[in-house]
């Protein structure tokens, strides 16, 4: 997930900037779970990542700064945030037109007919501009940009990959911690954004081009209000200029805008119609309406949608309501790829589809009644086996459901460090839905070092010498060497390790550090027994007890 904040800074004041700092600050320090950065630390001849909760750096200098990247308890991490106290270290990021204007020079990086007005991404007014990966400080992200734009709702405005219900529940919670109703971010307020583009640009056709680009409320939303405000031709115009050089109907890159603007338009004549002005322009022959009309059945369009299938396939397609992750979204691809069913928020029955498109090319009426019939059916054999599947991973889930009352995941009251507000939970819930949670872990650890103590000469037999060591600093060295080449560790882990008196183990931390295998989950635990001390010694008295030979 990418999170831009725009700002023109002309006519700030020192003053007025300070002040909207502390506040920052002073969100960032009350948010539910403590936030974190990564920094780089020399300690026993080595250079190690230390994760912790100092997000104020360089204080009382020209360079003071907040700074974050991840929260102290997912420890899921993106880009670099900052923001500077200092006004000077945004000199540059000034200009003489409204922040929400672009020019109409073609836009470099970007091919076919693109214009700067087409892209928010890669603006030199962009003071952040950096991804979260879909990680939980995303949310604390989105309270500074809510923020930040109530401050100066004439100098910046907050953009990126979020949702319309996302940036909803941090407004809410930031209004709850600074007892302030907060306005909505300008380009997820439709109407607002709207009032401002009519007095920046002429041409209709313009202000579709910037008011698609800057609205962060989703294609349908904001397909369905430029129609509702007179703009229905302009749009169609857009539409086609940015499909027509594709050779398919069924192209994604075409159905990515034709499904939104029928749900928006709730009129498939006008889709239609849209489709055959693509194929007058481009000639291409799955520009069709035979291929449009096969590729809306398989949507479901024709299926009831209140049906218990329907509502399955309508769970699996919002899933975009939580964070999403890297790995989430390929996964989510892949499902596409693979053909997971899906639907669009449209129906029709059976007998008036056949009609529309009948009358539209009688000399194809047969093959479309065989498109739609057929297709129907098979559609709803989609959706039967979709639930199917649903319905096996959600047995499959509960009985595998991890025991959280003997899991190490701290609870909600764990969580929170600072005031309670009811709306922070769902900030809460998307710190725990992130979070690595291992059942029955003290009894994991023990017999993990069982086996460890078991395997350590077979492992290591051509290493005789690798766990011998003449001093505490010696094994401390070699133990921080071989972390510091694969994790990140909590400051309070690598406090933890150098404080370690026990040469016992410290050798059985370095044997574990150094364990050839590299399964996700064994990673995954690894890293968790070296940010938890308290169970090393017990872990060690089990290591020591089936250990037959000391390497």
């Amino acid at each position: 997930m990418n999170l831009s904040l725009l700002f023109n800074f002309k006519g700030v004041t020192q003053t007025e900037w300070d002040a909207a700092w502390k506040e920052c600050y002073h969100i960032l320090e009350q948010f539910p779970v403590p936030l974190g950065t990564i920094s780089d630390e020399e300690k026993w001849g080595c250079t190690r990542q230390v994760i912790s909760s100092k997000i104020l750096s360089d204080e009382g200098t020209k360079d003071e700064l907040l700074k974050f990247r991840l929260d102290m308890i997912s420890l899921e991490f993106g880009g670099v945030y900052k923001l500077y106290r200092d006004l000077n270290h945004y000199a540059e990021f000034k200009c003489n037109h409204d922040i929400l204007w672009d020019n109409t020079e073609e836009a470099k990086n970007y091919i076919g007919e693109e214009f700067n007005i087409d892209h928010v991404v890669g603006s030199p007014l962009d003071i952040w501009g950096n991804g979260t990966g879909g990680a939980p400080f995303t949310l604390a992200v989105l309270a500074l940009g809510i923020l930040l734009e109530n401050r100066f709702p004439d100098n910046c405005f907050l953009w990126g990959e979020y949702s319309d219900e996302q940036v909803e529940k941090m407004r809410i919670w930031l209004s709850a911690l600074l007892h302030e109703n907060m306005n909505t971010p300008i380009c997820n307020d439709l109407e607002r954004l709207f009032e401002r583009l009519i007095t920046l640009y002429d041409a209709p056709d313009l202000v579709v081009r910037r008011f698609w680009a800057l609205s962060e409320s989703g294609l349908r939303e904001t397909f369905q209000f430029l129609c509702e405000h007179g703009y229905d031709a302009a749009l169609q115009d857009e539409i086609i200029r940015r499909v027509k050089g594709y050779s398919s109907v069924a192209q994604w890159g075409v159905t990515d805008l034709l499904y939104p603007y029928l749900e928006a338009s709730r009129d498939i004549e006008h889709l239609i119609e849209l489709v055959q002005k693509v194929h007058a322009i481009n000639h291409q022959k799955d520009f069709s309406l035979e291929v449009l009309l096969e590729s809306l059945v398989n949507k479901g369009i024709t299926v009831n949608p209140y049906q218990n299938d329907s509502e399955t396939v309508k769970g699996w397609n919002n899933l975009d309501k939580t964070l999403t992750t890297p790995m989430q979204d390929l996964n989510m691809t892949i499902l596409r790829m693979s053909g997971l069913p899906s639907r669009i928020d449209f129906y029709i029955s059976v007998d008036e589809l056949i009609e529309i498109f009948g009358c539209t090319e009688p000399a194809n009426g047969k093959k479309f009644q065989k498109i739609i019939e057929q297709g129907t059916e098979k559609t709803k054999e989609n959706y039967r086996k979709l639930t199917e599947v649903t319905e096996q991973l959600a047995d499959k889930m509960s009985q595998n459901a991890p025991d959280k009352s003997t899991s190490y995941f701290q609870t909600k009251a764990a969580l929170i460090r600072r005031q309670y507000l009811p709306s922070a939970d769902y900030i809460l819930c998307e710190v725990e839905n992130q979070s690595q949670v291992f059942p029955a872990y003290k009894e994991r650890s023990i017999m993990l070092a069982k086996v460890l103590g078991d395997n350590t000469v077979k492992i290591f037999k051509n290493e005789p010498k690798k766990f011998t060591f003449l001093s505490l600093e010696e094994a401390k060295k070699k133990l921080t060497e071989i972390i510091s080449n694969k994790f990140k560790l909590r400051d309070t882990a690598w406090q933890a390790i150098d404080d370690e008196t026990d040469m016992d183990i410290l050798k059985m931390l370095i044997i574990y550090a150094a364990h050839p295998r590299e399964e996700l989950k064994f990673w995954d635990f690894r890293k968790f027994v070296f940010e938890t001390p308290e169970l090393w010694a017990d872990m060690r008295n089990s290591f020591l007890e089936h250990l037959v030979v000391v390497a």
